[in-house]
């Protein structure tokens, strides 16, 4: 999984960041931490389907907090449209 597209692309990571990018359709695609809170999960899946937005799936919340350039763990970033 390329994580490292969220290191060089404009993004948002935490769940209520990603929720209002989705909502306003500025994201290109949702990265979800394998070990995210399951109701948070399936709030993102619905999201995603509704959204038509792909999700891919990252190893875990350390990684991907990483990933994105935080300090922090993250369950849930996605990539902005430009």
């Amino acid at each position: 999984m390329p994580l490292n597209e969220l290191s060089s692309s404009p993004r948002t990571a935490g769940f209520n960041s990603v929720m209002r990018s989705l909502k306003r359709g500025e994201v290109l695609k949702i990265f979800l931490a394998d070990d995210a809170d399951e109701k948070l999960a399936g709030e993102v899946w619905r999201a995603s389907l509704e959204t038509q937005t792909p999700v891919e799936i990252a190893e875990d919340s350390v990684k991907l907090g990483r990933a994105c350039v935080v300090s922090h763990k993250t369950a849930v970033a996605a990539i902005l449209k430009k």
